[in-house]
């Protein structure tokens, strides 16, 4: 049950990708209150494709669409906005689901790549607490990053 009271229901075979969930009986309600439902319908939804067929995720990630590296089924379940995101992320590390944190990770990593400082900041939501002067010293020592 997620902390919006939605609640989703997991094959036990499934919730066994979590080693929080696998310790419980197949038909236990287990709290989540750091989930949302709709992010408990993501995880649902990744087991079931994992099930199918784990994604095989190459090193280092190409430079292609997410669904040409890690499968349409997962892309299309991690089609969300940045901060869901993150928000994804923080369950799949609470569940104890390595494949799908790892598949997070790849998704996160994915859509930063070419993204500049300033769409980062954005993104992290970091404010430059530099000064013109001092972006302009850190441009230059490291302009291999630009």
């Amino acid at each position: 049950e997620a902390r919006d009271e939605q609640t989703c229901e997991l094959p036990y075979e499934h919730a066994k990708l979590s080693r929080l969930l696998e310790d419980f009986e197949d038909d236990d309600t287990v709290p989540l209150p750091n989930a949302t439902g709709t992010q408990l319908n993501v995880v649902a939804r990744f087991c079931a494709a994992f099930q199918e067929a784990p994604p095989k995720l190459p090193r280092p990630l190409p430079d292609e669409p997410f669904a040409d590296i890690a499968g349409d089924a997962y892309a299309d379940m991690l089609d969300l906005e940045a901060a869901e995101l993150f928000g994804l992320l923080d369950v799949s590390k609470y569940l104890v689901m390595p494949d799908l944190t790892e598949l997070m990770h790849a998704k996160l990593a994915h859509h930063m790549k070419g993204k500049s400082v300033e769409e980062l900041r954005a993104m992290f939501e970091v404010k430059n607490d530099f000064t013109a002067e001092e972006e302009a010293d850190v441009r230059e020592k490291y302009k291999c990053f630009d």
